[in-house]
Parts: C-alpha cells; sequence; structure tokens
C-alpha cells in the first residue's frame, strides 16, 4: 500500500457522541426463538443455483425510486448538486436528509472531482465477521446477505454514471482482521471472509468498489496506533467514563455479547437461548461465561476503536472522499452519509448484513430482502433454505405456491 498520506487536519475525534451510536444495536432478544432446537427440526432446502441468485440480486436492486422521474425532475439543478440528492434519496440514504443537506462540507468533495472528471469518492468502514452461534449458525464466510450490499452498491454506481461518467469509487474499509482479537475468529476463517469480499468487488466491471483490509491500512501508522491502543486500555480501566457514560458502555457491552464467537463454547440450545433469548438467564453458567468473555472483549474493540480514530487513516488516505456509516447519528462532528448496505436497511429492518443471513419473501410480484438471526428462521415449515456447495445457508426464502 502507498504510505503517502495526507496530514489528519481534523482534531481526533470522540468514540462517543450524543445522539449516535457507538456500535450497532443487538436485537437477538427481540427475534423468535422456537421452544424447540431449531437444528432438529426438518426443513426444505435447495442448491444455490442461477434462479436463486437471480432472486436475491432481484431484492438487492429493489429500491423504492422512479430513477427516470428522478433524473428528470432535477434537470435543472447541477450536475453535482443531482448526484448529491441521489446519494440523499431515500431510496439510498437512512440518515436526516435536512442535516446532511446542510453540510456543505459534502458539496465540496463532490464538485471537485465531477469537475476533474473523475470518480466521487465514498469511505465506507463495513464488514466484519462474527461468530455468535444464534445469528449465523454454520456459515464461516459471507453468505448472501453480505453478496446483496455488492449488487446494491453495483446499481447506485450504475445510476451515478448517468449523471457523472466516472461515477463513484467506494472505498470499503473491512475491519474482519482490525477487530478480530476482540471477536477471536480463527485466522483462516476471517482470511477466507475477507477474500471472498475481495473477490465480489473485482468481479464487478470498472472495479468502482474496493475492499480494503482496515488493519492493512492502519499498519504504516502503527507507532501511532500502539500508543493510542494502550492509553485507551488504560483509559478503560481506570477512567471508564471519560470514554464512554456509564448507560452507553452497558449498551454496548449488550451488543459485544452478540457479537463475539461463541461457536468454539459448543453451546447447546437451551444454553444459547440463556445466554441471548428473550428471557436470559444470569445464573446460567453460559450466560456468565458469555459476558465474561464480552467484557474482555468490549474494552478491547473500544480500545482499538480509539486508535484507529487516533490514526484517523480514512481521513489520511481518502481526504477528499465522503464519509459513509451504518450507524444513526453525528460522525466527527457531521452528518455523514447514511447510506443502506441494502434496500431494506432502516425500513423494515435495522439489522447489518453480517450480523444475520437474509430472508428473501415476496412483494408486489418481487422479491423483497430483509436480514434477521438465523436463529428465528432455521426449521420453519414456511421457508425454504438456500445452501451453498458447502452445505452452508446462503439465504432464505418463502415457499413458492409449487414447492406445497
Amino acid at each position: 500500500m502507498n504510505t503517502r498520506f495526507a496530514p489528519a487536519t481534523t482534531p481526533t475525534p470522540a468514540l462517543y457522541e450524543a445522539g449516535g451510536e457507538t456500535f450497532a444495536r443487538c436485537y437477538l432478544a427481540q427475534a423468535h426463538w422456537p421452544e424447540t432446537d431449531p437444528l432438529l427440526l426438518d426443513q426444505q432446502t435447495v442448491p444455490v443455483s442461477t434462479t436463486e441468485n437471480a432472486r436475491l440480486k432481484e431484492a438487492a436492486t429493489r429500491v423504492r425510486l422512479d430513477f427516470e422521474g428522478f433524473l428528470n425532475s432535477r434537470k435543472n439543478l447541477s450536475p453535482a448538486a443531482r448526484v448529491l440528492a441521489l446519494l440523499n434519496h431515500d431510496a439510498y440514504q437512512f440518515q436526516s436528509k435536512q442535516a446532511f443537506l446542510a453540510e456543505d462540507h459534502w458539496l465540496h468533495l463532490i464538485s471537485p472531482a465531477m469537475d476533474a472528471g473523475k470518480p466521487i469518492e465514498i469511505v465506507y468502514p463495513l464488514f466484519t465477521k462474527e461468530g455468535c452461534a444464534a445469528k449465523v449458525l454454520d456459515a464461516t464466510g459471507p453468505t448472501g446477505a453480505e453478496r446483496m450490499v455488492f449488487w446494491h452498491f453495483e446499481q447506485l454506481v450504475h445510476r451515478v454514471t448517468r449523471i457523472h461518467p466516472a461515477g463513484l469509487r467506494i472505498h470499503v474499509l473491512c475491519d474482519v482482521h482490525l477487530y478480530n482479537s476482540a471477536y477471536t475468529n480463527s485466522p483462516v476463517e476471517t482470511a477466507g471472509y475477507l477474500a471472498d469480499l475481495q473477490e465480489w468487488a473485482a468481479s464487478i466491471p470498472g472495479q468502482p468498489i474496493v475492499v480494503h483490509d482496515y488493519a492493512a491500512m492502519l499498519a504504516p501508522f502503527r507507532s501511532i496506533f500502539q500508543e493510542a491502543y494502550h492509553d485507551g486500555h488504560r483509559l478503560l480501566r481506570t477512567q471508564p467514563s471519560s470514554v464512554l457514560p456509564a448507560d452507553e458502555y452497558r449498551r454496548v457491552l449488550k451488543s459485544m455479547r452478540a457479537n463475539i464467537n461463541t461457536r468454539p463454547l459448543g453451546l447447546t440450545y437451551p444454553e444459547l437461548k440463556a445466554a441471548f433469548g428473550p428471557t436470559q438467564d444470569p445464573s446460567s453458567l453460559a450466560w456468565q461465561e458469555v459476558t465474561r468473555r464480552a467484557e474482555i472483549a468490549t474494552r478491547e474493540k473500544l480500545a482499538i476503536k480509539h486508535a484507529a480514530y487516533a490514526v484517523g487513516a480514512d481521513r489520511r488516505l481518502f481526504p477528499n472522499a465522503l464519509r459513509a456509516t451504518v450507524h444513526k447519528g453525528a460522525k466527527q462532528g457531521r452528518t455523514p452519509l447514511g447510506l443502506r448496505p441494502y434496500p431494506e436497511y432502516y425500513r423494515s429492518t435495522r439489522i447489518l448484513p453480517y450480523h444475520g443471513v437474509a430472508l428473501l419473501t415476496q412483494h408486489e410480484e418481487s422479491w423483497k430482502a430483509t436480514v434477521h438471526p438465523e436463529i428465528a428462521l432455521r426449521g420453519r415449515s414456511d421457508l425454504v433454505r438456500c445452501l451453498t456447495s458447502e452445505g452452508t445457508t446462503w439465504f432464505y426464502r418463502t415457499r413458492l405456491p409449487s414447492e406445497g
């Protein structure tokens, strides 16, 4: 990687910003947990096929936007303002539309790229590998939920090229290695996960999406990172309220319980339910062990995040890029682009692609995709499970009339 970089011209941002999310919320306790172990229930399965992937792609590109009508209604705007309006359209933006437009900063980044005939850059921290045994039951690599993101972004890029021929370049910062000392997946699993994402990105014509290893991006700045990382751990041990308010720390801990890798524990279904279900049992040894590991993981992830903010590699390496996020609220004192990773994110579901698996349902003669913890989908007689060649879940869908 080229280590020439622009200076980080803004102060190191705080991890906590009032009204914003520090980590994505956990929805495991709100999921429907079957009475009996869903792995013991029969469920119809089909292999991944061209037809099944076409359904998944249809769901990934089913956005609520009449694009031709959009272009016609904004033909009097400048090209830069049209691109900004597209990015800020409800089809793609889940943040406050008014707050985003109030940030003149974004238009000032778009206009020079367009004037120079260059792609408009977006930097987007996205994708990690979690090993919670209730969220994804068997897949060790990305599932169809992650694959949808690339189709969704590819459609957005194509639409931008109708306004600005050079299009977009979306820099996806994958933190599968960065946070793995907290999540504790095997190194083979994390390497394979990243490789699959990068292969998907490379297969798109023109390669408008680039998947970066976030840890590798930070490596040229390791002396800055390590000092801040150690400082973060000391603060979390001695002055935790200086990093996060106590109530926010408790919420973050709750999320981390459902993020760490619990597969090596070999928890039974009753133990999983006691640890993560709607009615949890703090007296359960499983609940206590998961919580103990989550407390360590929370401090580790917060210290890493603190150090990554101190480095500001995204600001150094992509100084002219729009900042995108999967979280609600301000980031670094600005309202960033809340770019939906798939069409129904922050609509009918708030679960990130890597926090569960996709469920396809038929809606108005087309397919719609939502994401759910897999524990709520496995074994349901009204669903079909689509399997990879390895026999793991790719996605679920509702049964077709011909399937009974």
